[in-house]
């Protein structure tokens, strides 16, 4: 009833994608327990698509290059954020808005990332996604069987 409401609610085509997910992998084996589901299905209607992007893109930098075929930077030193702006064009130049967006997925916990602090290139690839949010991505992501 939940995901059908939110459903509702939305025109956004990633949204209802990431809804039926839910309610199909809310049966499937190794489901999380109803209350997982409630708040992950409640996290759905209240984040963007840009939200649920920024979060799968950090869940694994490199693949979501790989996957667009967009060509990874060069670079040996930097922060999380020049990668961000490689992997995700439309946020170019938007620093105000995607760190506003990380910090609604941190407040939620399902990522903590410093965007801005200066590491090694390896460091910036990492995964900035919690426990939480590798569950939350798996139950609104398409079944694999």
């Amino acid at each position: 009833m939940s995901a059908a409401e939110s459903a509702r609610r939305t025109a956004s085509e990633e949204k209802h994608s990431a809804l039926r997910n839910a309610v199909l992998n809310s049966v499937a084996p190794g489901a999380p327990d109803a209350h997982e589901q409630m708040v992950s299905l409640r996290f759905v209607d209240e984040l963007t698509p840009m939200h649920l992007r920024l979060l799968a893109y950090g869940d694994n930098p490199r693949e979501w290059f790989r996957q667009r075929g967009i060509a990874e930077p060069n670079f040996t030193m930097g922060g999380p954020s020049h990668l961000l702006e490689a992997g995700i064009p439309e946020m170019t130049g938007r620093r105000d808005l995607y760190d506003q967006l990380v910090r609604d997925l941190d407040a939620r916990g399902l990522a903590s990332v410093a965007l801005h602090t200066t590491m090694t290139a390896d460091g910036a690839w990492q995964s900035w996604t919690s426990a939480f949010g590798k569950r939350f991505l798996e139950f609104i992501s398409e079944l694999v069987l």
